[in-house]
């Protein structure tokens, strides 16, 4: 039986999310000007990434960097989350896209501003987030 235990959490540890490394996201000082700014423009546009019912994961992160390509913002639609929720989305959204947060409208709408000096990364999908099948 102990063997077996053994092998299950062998087995186990494959599934398991590695830690995160240390914050290295040192987002750029916008004036409250060009906050302004970005905000008209994230409204203005009508690109928006969706965000479903599992929450912020892998496919999430990779549609904005493929919205950034040829836009400098883009909206964040939480419809099925809670206000509390919201802020902590936005901040992780921020740490694993490396992008700044303009505003959060209407409780469901995050709107982010990729940065002057975007670079598109080699993967696109952050390696600590989940997939469909985990």
């Amino acid at each position: 039986a102990k063997k077996k235990v053994a092998l299950l959490l062998q087995k186990l540890k494959k599934y398991e999310l590695p830690e995160l490394p240390p914050p290295r996201h040192d987002p750029e000082l916008l004036t409250p000007e060009q906050l302004q700014a970005y905000k008209k423009i994230g409204f203005r546009n009508r690109n928006y990434v969706p965000v479903g019912v599992r929450g912020v994961f892998g496919g999430v992160v990779q549609n904005m960097h493929l919205h950034w390509k040829f836009h400098e913002t883009v909206q964040v639609c939480c419809d099925n989350f809670p206000k509390e929720k919201i802020k902590e989305m936005a901040t992780m959204l921020a740490r694993l896209s490396g992008g700044i947060v303009v505003n959060v409208h209407d409780v469901k709408t995050i709107i982010m501003f990729r940065g002057r000096n975007y670079r598109q990364p080699k993967n696109l999908i952050p390696f600590n987030t989940l997939t469909k099948r985990k």
